[in-house]
């Protein structure tokens, strides 16, 4: 870490304002673990190949969002999946086939909208820079997220 960077750091708590409320974090863990499902046992290379992107982009963001945790808090976010999320992801390792690129796929619509919403606020009207500038950059990969899911469904429908 460079003097710039420590004078920051020192600077920061005046600078960031409030921040984002742990419960409105996304939670990549839970996505993470679901991609990777995805990219074994979808059906199609276009579904494998979305979860793929999907684990890809969710473990750069949770990367970016410890580094800020830790930074601002001076502790990491969850790094395993919740009850709930190993609930999930048992139930759709019982599943095969277009069943599972189906489910796989229907789960991902709400998670990103709400995703986008949050990106959406916290970009136009967040107080602290640096969460700020996440959500700006993070906002329309979750926008190109949901616009392939769409698109998947639609294709995957049309069969």
């Amino acid at each position: 870490m460079g003097a710039a960077d420590a004078a920051l750091r020192l600077e920061w708590p005046q600078r960031a304002g409030p921040e984002v409320p742990a419960g409105d974090q996304p939670e990549h863990p839970g996505q993470i673990a679901l991609g990777k499902l995805a990219a074994q046992k979808g059906a199609t290379p276009a579904v494998r190949l979305f979860g793929r992107w999907m684990a890809s982009t969710d473990a750069l963001a949770n990367r970016q969002l410890a580094a800020m945790t830790e930074w601002m808090h001076g502790t990491a976010p969850p790094t395993t999946v919740t009850a709930e999320q190993q609930a999930e992801l048992q139930r759709m390792q019982g599943l095969s086939g277009a069943e599972f690129d189906r489910q796989y796929l229907l789960m991902m619509v709400p998670g990103h909208q709400t995703e986008i919403a949050l990106f959406q606020r916290e970009a136009q009207g967040g107080q602290n820079v640096l969460v700020k500038a996440f959500a700006q950059e993070m906002g329309p990969t979750a926008q190109e997220h949901l616009a392939a899911v769409q698109d998947l469904l639609a294709t995957t429908a049309s069969k």
